[in-house]
């Protein structure tokens, strides 16, 4: 979700497989880069903010399980949590992005 081939220290080495069948990992890389840009254009820190924030932003969600390799990350986890939800323009704009 970072959008940049560079892991976490924690994170297994290697890029891994694909997240979407059929998919790449670059090209996961990749659509990852251009939600981030769409995360900024909403006023969000990153895609990290807008994937957590749409998570916790539907009513039918209990649970977001959020995975970290420091407390920097856990850190920015728990304080885009505190911002709550995304509000319906947010909502809107990233979902007609996912479908283009």
């Amino acid at each position: 979700m970072t959008g940049q081939e560079e892991r976490a220290p924690l994170a297994s080495p290697g890029l891994g497989p694909a997240m979407l069948q059929g998919n790449t990992m670059e090209a996961d890389i990749t659509t990852a880069a251009s939600r981030d840009v769409l995360a900024r254009e909403l006023g969000l820190e990153s895609a990290l903010e807008l994937s957590l924030r749409l998570v916790i932003s539907h009513s039918g969600v209990s649970t977001a399980l959020v995975g970290y390799s420091d407390m920097e990350q856990l850190e920015s986890a728990i304080r885009w949590t505190e911002r709550g939800a995304l509000s319906d323009d947010q909502i809107r704009r990233i979902v007609e992005a996912a479908s283009s």
